[in-house]
């Protein structure tokens, strides 16, 4: 099916360039430009306030104008943006590429998922869809990692601006043939604030989305800490024989080749006609990426903060398609790119009330202790999660 292989080139492309860029990004931002934790974990919530304020309109945008514009606009500016922090390594201009690759990471975000589901049907998109797109990227990602390495020998901003031109490449070729067959906009008379309106009854009609927004909350406190604050972490260390560059390349890439086993292990043990065990699957690879973070902050040296790494990696990554899933199993296409932006949007508020705590700590205190307090605030999404309602799908023409 087009749009299947379509989905699969998006998340081949997209997860190469990402890698590209940001396995060594943090190091380009502490070594290059010189950024401290604090400024480190600003530029995170500077991005984040911007998908806050961007979430919810490009939802609706997705619903009422087509997920194909959302999509081909988002890779754009994701390119845009990152053209801009590689050619100019000072922080004013690194904010200014963050805040446009933030209004394009929002643009795809949801519409993508939104899409396929529309194209594909709901009955295929379930676990083949979403899991195989989750392995491209993965496989794509391992790639992008090894490419990183040694385009940044020659310079550190050289993988950005790699990873920015094939973003933008990636969106000229979806404008000319990306297929979109099965998208109906909405009436003229349903404005874009009746629509808002309606994907939020949406979600206060549905306790499942209630609690699995409520999760993204209390992941997102934690995870912009997490995100910004790794690399630093790994630098208080010394590293084996090859140097930080080699091995930060070497830990991404095996933590994303064992993503791509434990998804398709994961898969195989979660039957779309059991919510109940998909649910619980989610519960427990969200706790034990908890605890991989905690012992990642609390490791002495180098091979435990390895392990714990790669360990929090593989689980986050592993668990991203299954998100989704129980997303599309509980929202109808009408609303699904809206409902999935607000969750979006709530993940934002989370990371922008959490990330300057957390930095403010790394300053203040240690970049261990910061790490340290990103897992404390992420443990309430466990039991959240476990309280996830498993019903079944919602029917097609649900309102």
């Amino acid at each position: 099916m087009l749009a299947f292989r379509w989905y699969l080139v998006i998340s081949t492309v997209n997860g190469f360039a990402a890698a590209v860029i940001f396995t060594l990004n943090l190091v380009y931002q502490i070594r290059t430009v010189g950024l401290g934790p604090l400024h480190l974990v600003l530029v995170g919530t500077v991005m984040e306030v911007v998908c806050f304020v961007a979430q919810t309109p490009t939802g609706l945008i997705a619903d009422r104008f087509g997920r194909k514009l959302s999509v081909c606009c988002g890779f754009a500016l994701m390119g845009a943006g990152m053209l801009v922090e590689g050619l100019v390594p000072a922080f004013g201009p690194i904010l200014v590429g963050i805040a446009l690759w933030g209004i394009g990471a929002c643009c795809v975000d949801g519409a993508l998922e939104a899409w396929v589901a529309d194209e594909i049907g709901d009955a295929v998109s379930d676990e083949r869809t979403f899991t195989r797109g989750a392995q491209a990227a993965q496989v794509a990602t391992v790639l992008g990692i090894g490419a990183a390495v040694p385009l940044a020998g020659i310079r550190l901003n050289v993988p950005i601006l790699v990873g920015a031109v094939l973003w933008l490449l990636l969106a000229a070729a979806l404008v000319a043939a990306m297929p979109e067959h099965a998208f109906r906009r909405p009436p003229a008379d349903v404005g874009m604030f009746r629509q808002l309106g309606d994907g939020l009854r949406v979600i206060r009609r549905r306790p499942a989305l209630v609690r699995l927004i409520a999760v993204g909350l209390f992941v997102g406190l934690g995870s912009e800490g997490f995100d910004r604050l790794e690399k630093a972490h790994f630098l208080t260390f010394a590293f084996p024989a090859g140097g930080a560059l080699l091995w930060f390349g070497v830990l991404g890439a095996t933590g994303l080749l064992g993503s791509v086993f434990l998804t398709g292990a994961l898969a195989r043990r979660v039957d779309a006609g059991d919510p109940g065990r998909l649910v619980l699957v989610l519960t427990v690879v969200q706790g034990l990426f908890v605890a991989a973070v905690a012992g990642f902050a609390l490791s002495g040296v180098f091979w435990a903060a390895a392990v714990a790494y790669m360990a929090a990696r593989m689980l986050r990554s592993a668990a991203g398609p299954f998100f989704a899933l129980v997303f599309t199993r509980h929202t109808e296409p009408a609303h699904r790119a809206t409902v999935l932006s607000v969750a979006g949007q709530v993940d934002a508020v989370g990371q922008i009330a959490g990330g300057p705590v957390v930095g403010f700590v790394g300053e203040v205190a240690s970049v261990r202790l910061a790490l340290l307090a990103t897992a404390l605030l992420m443990a309430p999404a466990v039991p959240l999660l476990s309280r996830v309602p498993s019903a079944g799908r919602v029917p097609a023409d649900a309102s």
